[in-house]
């Protein structure tokens, strides 16, 4: 998709599973599972979806899925698919970008899930020529978690990387180029950053794991994973607003069907799927 002078494109890293009671927190499983139907083991499909952001000068990757280093009982356990929908690297390829011309590589937060293509199998990086940009806050928090969510991070998707050297660090919000800054938000974990491009006259924010899928847009529907749920909440109720008043395209990392939407409010006031935006291009190999 063109905006502007940029162009961002879908770049997926095959799909995955997690319990879908976890994914909705307190929402009972009659409402969450007619949008999002549970497997047997009652894990529903999430996507991996990252973005590929180029401009004249530089190649930006947000996120990088959850990559190939993992056991074959881990790959059940979360069931790890890249049959139907390829890898991160098979994707970037099919729009002629390979994994050294990857200037830029953002990190949302820390978890596996976003940040588990960092480093290849042979434990080199996967993108040995780019600055990588992260939170100093969730990156700390990922050195020292709590038993909540010690889970979520892995050690080794952060080898090789060395703040000062080849990763840089910020606090707060912060802005990459004129036309790509980040929002700072804490309810899912703690500096997590979304991230803002504002281009061509319009607006596309990565929710990241603040509104993972499109059934996320309703305001209670938080995930029992979030470290602090009604601060995501009133999180989403700012963001929503802004996105509404500003008629944004939200981009969501996990929603198996949709890439992003604009939202809409109903008769009852309540922030909606609106118009679906398909930012998929040529990344979206299996099509």
């Amino acid at each position: 998709m063109i905006f502007g002078d940029i162009q961002v494109d879908v770049i997926e890293d095959g799909r995955f599973g997690l319990d879908g009671g976890a994914m909705f927190g307190i929402i009972p499983r009659p409402l969450w599972s007619r949008a999002n139907p549970p497997d047997q083991a009652n894990r529903i499909e999430m996507a991996l979806r990252c973005l590929l952001v180029r401009d004249e000068e530089r190649v930006i990757l947000i996120d990088n899925g959850m990559g190939e280093r993992w056991g074959e009982r881990q790959r059940q356990q979360f069931a790890l698919d890249r049959k139907r929908v390829p890898g991160l690297l098979a994707n970037l390829n099919r729009l002629g970008v390979q994994r050294h011309d990857i200037t830029d590589m953002v990190f949302t937060h820390f978890h596996f899930d976003h940040n588990g293509g960092t480093v290849m199998p042979d434990g080199t990086l996967t993108f040995p020529n780019a600055m990588h940009h992260g939170s100093q806050i969730n990156y700390d928090h990922a050195l020292d978690p709590s038993p909540k969510d010690a889970g979520s991070f892995r050690v080794e998707d952060r080898e090789g990387l060395v703040v000062g050297q080849n990763l840089t660090l910020y606090d707060g919000p912060w802005r990459l180029t004129e036309y790509l800054d980040f929002l700072v938000v804490y309810g899912h974990t703690a500096g997590m950053n979304l991230p803002r491009i504002r281009s061509g006259g319009d607006t596309l924010l990565c929710c990241a794991d603040l509104v993972p899928t499109s059934s996320h847009l309703h305001l209670p529907w938080v995930m029992g994973y979030d470290c602090l749920p009604v601060r995501t909440i009133e999180e989403k109720i700012d963001l929503l607003a802004q996105a509404h008043a500003g008629n944004w395209i939200l981009a969501f990392e996990h929603d198996p069907e949709i890439d992003a939407c604009r939202v809409v409010k109903d008769e009852r006031g309540r922030y909606r799927r609106g118009e679906i935006i398909d930012l998929g291009g040529q990344g979206r190999s299996w099509e």
